[in-house]
């Protein structure tokens, strides 16, 4: 990659967003780079000679190599790392499915890392009834949990259940 900046001036946020952009654009030239992502090339050094790149030229980038936008943001300084992954988790909780959302579920308590709220017995005060329709199945989840036995099939269920070792 061409350098139009001595790393030594740099900011740490100008260096990380150089190597950022060095890595999504596999180490192409600046004026490439501004090609690719529809800028002028005089524009984008001059951008970043002087330290002070605007979000619509690290988005044209990331745009321009299918490069992650929120890695882009903390390179260039604009959301620190915390605030991106805030950010990353809100969104991929809402589009996982429930059975993404169950076997995360279950990978963080075999691995022991999930809360007391997943791995404790729940005692009969926490169980909310009524909340799980008619059907037979819904009523056995909103009977005491005190009464519960381990986990067993019910008659009225067609699902077939394995012993876990």
């Amino acid at each position: 990659m061409q350098r139009c900046i001595n790393l030594v001036d740099m900011t740490s946020e100008l260096a990380a967003l150089e190597a950022f952009i060095e890595r999504a654009s596999g180490g192409a030239s600046w004026r490439a780079i501004a090609e690719a992502a529809g800028l002028d090339p005089s524009t984008l050094t001059r951008q970043m000679n002087r330290g002070r790149v605007p979000v619509q030229t690290v988005v044209a980038i990331c745009r321009a190599y299918g490069a992650d936008m929120l890695a882009g943001f903390v390179a260039a300084g604009y959301v620190t790392t915390d605030e991106a992954v805030r950010m990353a988790s809100g969104g991929a909780l809402r589009s996982a499915t429930d059975l993404e959302l169950a076997r995360e579920i279950l990978r963080r308590v075999e691995e022991t890392s999930a809360s007391e709220v997943l791995t404790e017995p729940i005692s009969a005060g926490s169980v909310v009834e009524g909340r799980f329709g008619n059907s037979p199945a819904a009523r056995r989840y909103s009977l005491d949990a005190a009464a519960l036995e381990p986990a067993t099939p019910h008659h009225d269920e067609d699902v077939a259940f394995e012993e876990q070792p």
